[in-house]
């Protein structure tokens, strides 16, 4: 059974209306595959609707009542899409890979948790839409996924 770990900015691009996004995401959670995010994808997911609903950080940190209201949206409509695929744990294995791959391939903190996450679970591809991936996917073995056309093979 193919395996997919879902990288955040297909979400928030799919929250966003990007169509190819959200036939990504369709595609993937109507199929017999197994697909994975991990608590980074998570916690950007979050931050992201936070920012496109609140504001800036300061904006959310003056206005607690637009931050409860944004997080019961999130939890109303965004929450449920996140619960259907499985979690994967980032731990301290995934971390030291993580710095390695970060030094290797220039990947940014939470970007580099992404590869060694797939890594270290066996997962055979990455779901992004960050064309940051195309090298180190290539060069670390993980196939990388960023139109719903690639689903097809």
């Amino acid at each position: 059974m193919r395996s997919f770990l879902v990288d955040s900015n297909v979400f928030v691009e799919a929250l966003k209306g990007n169509a190819d996004a959200q036939i990504l995401l369709s595609k993937l959670f109507h199929s017999n595959c197994r697909v994975f995010i991990n608590d980074v994808v998570f916690s950007e997911v979050f931050y992201h609707y936070l920012r496109i609903r609140v504001g800036s950080y300061w904006r959310a940190k003056k206005k607690p009542e637009l931050v409860k209201s944004a997080v019961q949206e999130f939890e109303d409509v965004v929450l449920p899409l996140l619960a259907i695929p499985d979690f994967l744990e980032v731990n301290y294995d995934v971390v030291t890979i993580a710095v390695r791959l970060s030094s290797e391939y220039g990947l940014l903190s939470n970007g580099a948790l992404m590869l060694p996450t797939a890594e270290y679970y066996g997962v055979e591809a990455l779901v992004s839409l960050d064309s940051d991936f195309l090298d180190a996917c290539k060069r670390e073995g993980i196939s990388l996924i960023s139109s719903p056309n690639e689903l097809e093979g």
